[in-house]
């Protein structure tokens, strides 16, 4: 009886979580954005097999794919990839610059400086107001 108990608090506490972002919005939290150039053929293959088959699964983002020798990638990669992309940039003998440290607290970050607010006077244009209440202001 006693698991079931945890079983239904855990459920709750996972559903409550699960309300702090609206439906629908990506969470890139702790997803970093690296920064590279292959100087060599045999760096881009092994950058091509880690493109063409380790993309999907490792749910990696190519911003700026796999151009030539000497053109630089850019690519986003979640926090549980981040282990194995590291290995294979390492076996490549590429050198990574991390270029976004903590991608959604970028996106946070825009958009509340894109959020038109005007707090000092007390009308919020960011939360919805009925038509009285903008008549009012």
């Amino acid at each position: 009886m006693a698991w079931q108990a945890a079983l239904a608090l855990a459920l709750l506490c996972a559903g409550i979580h699960a309300l702090e972002k609206p439906v629908g919005y990506a969470d890139f939290t702790g997803d970093k954005v690296l920064r590279f150039t292959p100087t060599t053929q045999e760096q881009m293959a092994k950058l091509r097999v880690l493109r063409d088959r380790w993309t999907v699964p490792l749910g990696l983002d190519w911003w700026r794919d796999l151009g030539l020798v000497n053109h630089t990638c850019d690519l986003r990669v979640p926090p549980a990839a981040l282990g194995n992309v590291s290995h294979v940039l390492r076996d490549a003998g590429i050198v990574p610059i991390v270029m976004i440290e903590d991608l959604q607290a970028v996106i946070d970050a825009q958009l509340k400086e894109l959020r038109p607010t005007n707090e000092s006077a007390g009308f919020d244009l960011s939360q919805y107001h009925d038509l009285s209440e903008i008549s009012a202001y």
